[in-house]
């Protein structure tokens, strides 16, 4: 339960270098706005999210080994929450295939946002990672500049039965987090195991690249 007396619970754990580590933080009562942080032993952020309803930190790697601590806390209101915390097996970053799938990765600490609208005009976002379509963007890298990835990329992909029609992609230079020069990226987009759109850019600070595919 958080609230005003209670605004932020903490739960450490000790951590491999290069691990990759996940956590949800699920609204189960109340009207909290919750916030997960992923925090290391300096108190510097790794990684951490305030979608509502539920927090997500999908898979962060942990830069060095030590202590770290996950926080779950509120952005407002008061509630109670359930929160999973799990370690991910070995040290690369694991991506699920399905039948629509789209990565883009780039270099350096810009933080890049994935954006996906399906046929219904719903948009997988960092802001919405799941939609009624099944679509479900599992990774969102460089998050606000607070914690950045050695080699960021962010991943969104429709399990089988993805509706069929028109999808578009954008990809947004959100932040240079300080970066003067354009962002490189390469994007890739698979619909049933088959490369459909193979791209490669560059994005200055605040430009998009779009592009729809079909399937």
């Amino acid at each position: 339960m958080l609230s005003n007396a209670a605004p932020e619970r903490h739960y450490a754990f000790h951590g491999a270098q290069g691990q990759f580590v996940r956590a949800t933080m699920t609204v189960t009562d109340g009207d909290l706005s919750p916030l997960l942080m992923l925090l290391d032993a300096n108190g510097d952020t790794v990684a951490f999210d305030d979608t509502s309803g539920e927090a997500q930190i999908a898979q962060a790697r942990l830069p060095r080994a030590g202590e770290y601590l996950f926080v779950a806390g509120r952005v407002q209101g008061e509630g109670a929450y359930r929160l999973a915390m799990q370690p991910l097996a070995g040290a690369e970053l694991a991506l699920t295939e399905g039948a629509i799938s789209v990565t883009v990765q780039w270099d350096g600490d810009a933080d890049l946002d994935l954006i996906v609208r399906d046929p219904a005009g719903d948009a997988l976002s960092p802001q919405t990672r799941q939609v009624a379509s099944g679509g479900v963007l599992q990774v969102d890298a460089n998050a606000a500049c607070a914690a950045t990835m050695p080699d960021p990329v962010e991943h969104a992909y429709w399990p089988a039965g993805a509706p069929s029609g028109i999808y578009e992609v954008i990809v947004w230079n959100r932040d240079t987090c300080g970066a003067h020069n354009p962002v490189p990226f390469a994007l890739v987009v698979t619909v049933n195991g088959e490369t459909v759109a193979q791209v490669q850019d560059e994005l200055p600070a605040d430009g998009q690249y779009r592009t729809t595919i079909t399937r």
